[in-house]
């Protein structure tokens, strides 16, 4: 949408229309009161007006990032800086205790989510009629079931030393703003932002450079381990990170850097799995089962793809344990 310059504001402004109805799993109120935070701290885009139906937003010049530049080495910094700044914000994190206290957005997911789906699967066993989307629910399935949840909460214990943040929850390329100029990083959707652990972030992100959203036939994404953040890339990652956070706690970088990152990346690993499971219970919630159409609904199959990665990185988890006792 564009306006007029008379002088007075941007010339360029975004009109954000509401829908009516928003899936159950995410929360406009919160998504709008980090927004006003953000936009008066001057962490995000400006907010010029708001209300029920709509908001309008000064216009951003720049644009969504490409799955691959995430592994650029100089945004990878930026972006490290940013997500710490988000991290540790305290006004932010006071926000988002009004909707949730102190509980981890992690901790939420298995005591919410779970039973959501307990209660509702055999409706989504009725919804399905082709052979290949009546396997993934057998598979996906299990996520019902209390052996899951007993993983679950186990691999949670990995994070009980993990910082309570204030934490985007849905961070990836598509979610991460750079303008033209390419000076400038900021987060966007707010929907999912929530007290969460702080390993959290930065492992949806390095999951996220394993998943293209732009595959061109159905279900219109696809993923590759080969694309994944190397040691040496998720090392740096976290490198910066700590950098940022050792500044905002005036502390030395090169000591506090070399002192916090092993167990820093221990953490992202423990989270792995979690934030696996995590979309993929998400992922078969949005399904609108009574409308389902299964050769139009890429959830389904994205909940098997997120389920399976959750499969995989349990297993590299428990063995992190492992290696942990012997050495």
């Amino acid at each position: 949408m564009c306006i007029r310059d008379r002088g007075v504001g941007p010339s360029k402004v975004i009109l954000r229309i509401f829908p009516e109805k928003t899936n159950r799993t995410a929360d406009r109120k919160r998504e709008q009161a980090v927004f006003t935070y953000l936009s008066k701290a001057g962490k995000g885009v400006k907010m010029l007006y708001s209300c029920p139906e709509f908001r309008i937003e000064e216009f951003f010049d720049g644009g969504k990032l490409l799955v691959e530049e995430l592994h650029d080495m100089k945004l990878m910094k930026k972006i490290a800086r940013v997500l710490c700044d988000y991290n540790k914000d305290e006004g932010l994190l006071d926000i988002l205790v009004q909707f949730d206290a102190k509980v981890p957005f992690a901790q939420r997911v298995i005591d919410e989510w779970q039973p959501m789906l307990r209660d509702e699967f055999e409706s989504y066993e009725r919804s399905v009629h082709t052979e290949e989307a009546i396997n993934i629910l057998k598979r996906v399935k299990y996520m019902t079931t209390p052996e899951f949840e007993k993983e679950y909460r186990e691999l949670l214990k990995g994070l009980s030393k993990s910082e309570v943040v204030a934490s985007h929850c849905d961070i990836h390329e598509m979610n991460i703003l750079r303008s033209n100029d390419h000076k400038r990083v900021m987060l966007i959707d707010y929907e999912y932002a929530s007290p969460n652990y702080r390993a959290i972030d930065i492992a949806t992100l390095l999951m996220e450079t394993t998943i293209d959203y732009t595959y061109p036939v159905f279900p219109y994404v696809s993923r590759s381990e080969k694309a994944k953040w190397s040691e040496e890339e998720l090392n740096y990652f976290v490198s910066c990170y700590l950098e940022r956070e050792a500044a905002l706690k005036g502390e030395d970088a090169e000591k506090y850097v070399e002192s916090e990152r092993a167990a820093l990346v221990y953490e992202v690993r423990k989270a792995e799995p979690l934030v696996a499971a995590m979309w993929a219970m998400w992922s078969l919630l949005l399904i609108n089962w009574e409308q389902f159409d299964e050769t139009k609904d890429w959830n389904l199959e994205y909940a098997q793809m997120r389920f399976d990665m959750f499969e995989e990185y349990k297993e590299s988890a428990m063995k992190l344990d492992c290696e942990v006792q012997i050495h």
